[in-house]
Parts: structure tokens; sequence; C-alpha cells
């Protein structure tokens, strides 16, 4: 499991296993989100199982499933709530997690975070999220 850091609050991970909840937690996570649907993939962890092993690790967990084809306007919005009231730091998941980064991205466009903070703090975690960025600067979700 390798964990990106974006920002003080929000980190995002590939798939995570329910062995890695103790870690996780360990580390200082308050807050596990998953923005994987549930049977993307054979083999992939059920999210009961990782919100079972969150819990007993003391950890805050929501299931904010995200298709890969691209979130909507509703998953945006979900996302950025989740965010402002989530226990952080919080650390967000799915298979990559580039849909985590790029789900931040948009909330945080739809915020007026500069494009350039935005595109900064994704390139340092090493995502590209200058297209959506400069896309969706500004739009209301």
């Amino acid at each position: 499991m390798e964990i990106k850091k974006i920002n003080e609050n929000l980190s995002v991970a590939g798939q995570i296993f329910p062995s890695d909840l103790a870690f996780i937690s360990e580390q200082g996570f308050k807050t596990v989100i998953c923005n994987r649907p549930d049977g993307e993939v054979a083999g992939q962890p059920e999210f009961e199982s990782i919100r079972h092993s969150a819990e007993r690790a003391g950890l805050s967990i929501i299931f904010l499933p995200v298709l890969s084809s691209g979130p909507t306007a509703a998953n945006i919005r979900e996302f950025s709530v989740a965010l402002d009231k989530a226990r952080s730091p919080t650390l967000a998941y799915c298979r990559t997690g580039t849909r985590c980064t790029i789900l931040w991205a948009l909330s945080e466009g739809a915020k007026g975070t500069p494009v350039d903070r935005i595109v900064t703090a994704a390139a340092k975690a090493g995502y590209d999220v200058s297209k959506v960025a400069a896309r969706n600067q500004g739009k209301n979700y």
C-alpha cells in the first residue's frame, strides 16, 4: 500500500485491504473514504470487510463509490461534504488513487481554490489533474 499525501487533511491510496486498517490508524488517519465500487474486479475486498476492520481500528469510514468512467456532479458534492465533515486526516482510496485525487481536485475547484494550487498539490503526489482542474474551475456542483 502506497499512501500519497495531497495536503494536510487528505491522502490517497490504491486499493487497501482489511489487514491495512490497523497500520492506517497507526499512521494517524482518523477517517477512510472508499471511492471504489464493490465488484469492480474479481478478488477485490468488499467494502463491508474494510468497514469492519476500520471500525475495529477506531477509524470512521465512508462509502462513496465512483465509477471508473468518471465522477458525477453528485459524486463531487458528496465527496466535498464528506471531506468537510470528516475527522482528519483522511485517507481516500480507489483502485489507484486517481479517482480520489480527481474528486478532490474538482471539489477544490468548485470552492474557488486556484487551479495552480490544485495542480501543484496533485502533482507532488504523482497525479496530473491539470485538464480537469482547469476545465472545472469555479463550477458549482
